[in-house]
């Protein structure tokens, strides 16, 4: 079994492990600690889930136009909405709660 199909099979276990537990103890304190147990045991299997096969993404090939505008240059959106009148005439929102 190649080292792919053996990640997807131990995922696949430590997911039915989770939903077993879910379905068993709810979602409690107890049960998430259980959960986290069986999470720290899949992760340390690392040689199913080395670093080598999830290599980060190539930054040149997923940047777009909308991810690397200046936040500064204004888009025609924002060129050709009209600003409202009463614009900043509304008061702040207040904080304080009554009784405090």
């Amino acid at each position: 079994m190649d080292r792919t199909q053996e990640r997807k099979r131990e995922i696949d276990a430590a997911v039915a492990d989770i939903r077993a537990i879910e379905q068993r103890d709810g979602i409690t304190r107890s049960s998430l600690a259980k959960i986290r147990q069986r999470l720290i045991q899949l992760a340390a299997r690392t040689d199913l889930l080395a670093a080598r096969d999830f290599p980060p993404p190539d930054p040149a090939a997923s940047a777009s136009p909308a991810s690397t505008a200046s936040p500064r240059t204004p888009t025609t959106a924002t060129r050709s909405m009209p600003i409202p009148r009463w614009a900043g005439t509304i008061p702040p929102r207040t904080t304080t709660r009554p009784g405090r």
